[in-house]
């Protein structure tokens, strides 16, 4: 499963109980800037 797969899955597991345009976006910040962490990190070690 990549990154991609996981991402949807929770996504789909964050939206479900209460389908939130609100909580959708906090989880989509949350995971991009996750994202620029570990990328900065990944270039940080090359």
């Amino acid at each position: 499963m990549g990154a991609d797969g996981a991402l949807t899955t929770a996504v789909d597991a964050w939206d479900m109980p209460i389908p939130s345009t609100g909580r959708a976006r906090l989880a989509v910040s949350a995971v991009v800037l996750l994202a620029a962490l570990s990328r900065r990190r990944f270039l940080l070690w090359q």
